[in-house]
């Protein structure tokens, strides 16, 4: 039992590590739709120049989102079998 209690601690601090680094890409994210969206008025260019701002962190950042994603689904799965 000690093994698993322990497995879910790893598991839980790497699920925050991932949440913090996900959190840290969205606010960039969020900074660089600003920055974008301030200089492309500035410049008078037309809105459809503004998609890979929207589009290019998606790709990016993806993969963060996904190890995001599984590892609370494994994290779910590990706690209802230790509740069991």
């Amino acid at each position: 039992m000690a093994a698993t209690g322990r497995e879910l601690e790893e598991l839980q601090a790497n699920y925050e590590k991932l949440r913090r680094a996900v959190r840290r890409h969205l606010f960039f994210w969020l900074a660089c739709i600003v920055v974008a969206l301030v200089a492309r008025r500035a410049m008078n260019y037309p809105p459809m120049l503004s998609w890979p701002v929207f589009a290019v962190p998606v790709v990016v950042f993806g993969a963060d989102f996904i190890r995001l994603i599984a590892c609370r689904i494994k994290l779910s799965r590990h706690r209802d079998s230790l509740s069991e």
